[in-house]
């Protein structure tokens, strides 16, 4: 009995090559369309690393498809996406609801410290207004003790 030895049919190469190519293009645009959504459909890499590597691991292919390669087909409209997808990131990262919920408690406890320094502006001014009317009244009791003192000075027989 003589076995044959099958060799594994492995799928013409047209169709891995359709195959990459159609994975690229689809997870380039699912990037594209993170970018002007602001919306991820995937799980985004941690602290907005998209990278080469994060793509590649992304997108299900190796690093060293010729498609995307340095000088592959789909490089630059790649590294197009990762930089974008980068600035939006950082752009979402620094309009974080969490931080702004925090900017507006900042202006709302601003809002009430200028409040309060209105409110003690006005009573500064009210002690100021009453200690120069208490020091208007103090210098005529003060004529008025001297007026009187001068009066029984005069009566005993003073000078």
């Amino acid at each position: 009995m003589t076995k044959e030895y099958e060799t594994p049919k492995k799928s013409a190469p047209s169709e891995s090559k359709l195959d990459a190519r159609g994975q690229i293009i689809s997870k380039i645009e699912v990037i594209e369309e993170y970018c002007e959504t602001k919306q991820a459909r995937f799980e985004l890499p941690r602290r907005g690393a998209f990278s080469l590597n994060w793509f590649t691991d992304f997108a299900g292919i190796h690093k060293t498809n010729r498609l995307i390669k340095k000088d592959g087909e789909f490089r630059p409209r790649l590294d197009q996406a990762l930089k974008d997808a980068i600035q939006v990131y950082k752009a979402i990262a620094k309009f974080d609801p969490a931080k702004e919920t925090e900017v507006e408690q900042l202006k709302r406890e601003n809002t009430e410290l200028e409040a309060t320094l209105r409110r003690l502006a006005t009573d500064v001014w009210d002690l100021m207004k009453e200690n120069e009317e208490f020091r208007r009244r103090l210098g005529v009791a003060q004529a008025q003790h001297r007026d009187k003192a001068k009066v029984a000075r005069l009566k005993e027989g003073g000078d």
